[in-house]
């Protein structure tokens, strides 16, 4: 279909040309009150993918990407002017991340691979670029980044007061977990991709649901449970922590972020399947996620629970435990 076509027929489907307007002003408001709006914005800056996820996921790739070249063009005229030229590349991997899912849904592939195959690819794709932006002749980009970082540091304890012994303490606590801290930024990254793409996901599921959009033949989240190789994957990552390799040490405590926050998954799907046994109200509901989402210590709880079902499969023997 020529690209003329698919908009005449995009413009003339009064629904899809409702959908195509809002959609883009809703991406562009998504993003932008994450810049503009401290805290709040950055959770509606998470939902940045979802107009383009669902819109390409209802319309089929013919009309389904106009939303998001529309987008691309709009925050390539506006953002300049606005002075948010920096941050456009940010919003291209959150409307790419979109496509990316919407085509795997529409595609029939599995809730693993629909996920981890965009993850995968802007993560490479922002690798890349961020390797070509920020590498300066023969400093890497670790190097880099942890200058910048330090530099900004440094900065920060001069506005308090540099002659204070506290921000004295302070600086040298920071710049000490500066190398770390650059080091695990893979790993964060990753993670952070991976807990985008699952809110996204959920989101478009729930506005499938209450507007009879057919959803991908997926089990229920309740029963979903992390493919079994990955505990290997754990146990050699927890392994190769204890070994004198520097090197080996960085990938396997970027991996060990990954796979902690995939059997965080596994951890909530298995609290969803309890707070569904036990049939409890939505606004409990949601205070139980708010306190496992931010508080470190019962994540963390979540995160162990999803890993032992690996092994032990507590939803099994629930059912197991009533049938008898």
């Amino acid at each position: 279909m020529a690209l003329s076509d698919s908009f005449r027929q995009l413009w003339h489907n009064p629904i899809a040309r409702k959908e195509y307007i809002a959609g883009t002003a809703i991406t562009l408001f998504l993003f932008v009150s994450t810049l503009i709006i401290p805290v709040v914005g950055l959770f509606f800056g998470i939902l940045t993918p979802l107009p383009s996820l669902l819109f390409l996921y209802r319309w089929g790739l013919g009309m389904g990407l106009w939303l998001p070249a529309t987008v691309a063009l709009l925050s390539a005229l506006l953002f300049p002017p606005m002075g948010l030229a920096g941050s456009l590349p940010f919003l291209l991997a959150f409307v790419f991340l979109g496509v990316l899912i919407s085509m795997g849904m529409g595609s029939g592939w599995s809730i693993e691979k629909t996920i981890a195959v965009p993850v995968l690819a802007i993560f490479l794709l922002g690798s890349l670029l961020a390797h070509v932006a920020l590498r300066d002749g023969d400093m890497g980009v670790a190097t880099r980044l942890e200058r910048s970082i330090q530099a900004a540091i440094s900065t920060m304890v001069q506005e308090l007061g540099p002659d204070a012994p506290e921000s004295r303490a302070l600086e040298e606590s920071l710049t000490t977990a500066v190398p770390l801290m650059v080091r695990v930024i893979p790993g964060l990254v990753f993670s952070s991709l991976l807990v985008i793409s699952w809110l996204n996901i959920l989101a478009a599921r729930r506005y499938c649901l209450m507007h009879n959009v057919e959803w991908p033949q997926w089990p229920a989240w309740s029963m979903w449970r992390a493919p079994e190789p990955l505990v290997w994957a754990v146990i050699g990552s927890g392994i190769a922590l204890l070994l004198p390799v520097g090197a080996l040490k960085v990938v396997a405590l970027n991996l060990l972020l990954v796979l902690g926050t995939v059997y965080l998954f596994q951890g909530l799907s298995l609290t969803v399947f309890y707070l569904e046994k036990w049939n409890l109200p939505v606004f409990l509901r949601a205070v139980i996620f708010v306190i496992i989402l931010l508080q470190q210590f019962v994540t963390l709880g979540v995160m162990l629970l999803g890993f032992f079902d690996t092994w032990f499969d507590f939803r099994k023997s629930t059912a197991e435990g009533e049938g008898t």
